[in-house]
């Protein structure tokens, strides 16, 4: 998130940008400060944890889910494919980094792609986003849901996982 704020605090001028931030964690109250500093306290909310019912009765509200993925200083990363499999699965277009799983999950059909840790990357695939007309929106969305439905369910995930094993 502090790559994805300064973006959208440079994005503000052209486009009206919200940003709702689901969960909590150590860094909230660094997140916050930013948002201070930014003076983009009016644009983005701080949600709190939500349960599994509320976010699979929500995430489809949203215009798309923005996952920054990027490794810390400390060397931990994000986790994170699983959050854009369920937005995916939500019909909603995806914007994230090209880190872990998400550069084989996300393709140009369901949403953008940047490396991470870079503000400036994440203002371009924004812009990217906020450009597309309504229809294009949408489109990425279906695309989004077909493909998480095809190639990321239960069972085929469990039978790729079992090849894996038998192969090693």
């Amino acid at each position: 998130m502090q790559f994805l704020l300064p973006a959208i605090k440079k994005l503000n001028k052209k486009y009206s940008i919200s940003l709702d931030i689901v969960g909590e964690g150590p860094l909230l109250n660094d997140l916050i400060y930013l948002c201070e500093e930014l003076n983009i306290v009016t644009e983005v909310k701080f949600l709190g944890a939500k349960s599994p019912t509320w976010l699979a009765k929500n995430t489809s509200d949203y215009s798309a889910l923005v996952a920054p993925f990027c490794v810390s200083s400390n060397g931990d990363r994000d986790t994170g494919p699983v959050v854009l499999k369920e937005a995916m699965a939500s019909g909603i277009p995806v914007i994230t980094t090209e880190l872990m799983g998400a550069k084989e999950i996300v393709n140009d059909s369901v949403g953008f792609k940047c490396e991470p840790s870079s503000i400036g990357g994440l203002e371009r695939i924004l812009t990217e986003f906020c450009d597309l007309s309504p229809y294009e929106r949408y489109a990425k969305g279906l695309n989004a849901k077909k493909l998480v439905t095809k190639k990321f369910d239960a069972n085929s995930q469990a039978k790729k996982l079992s090849n894996w094993i038998q192969t090693v």
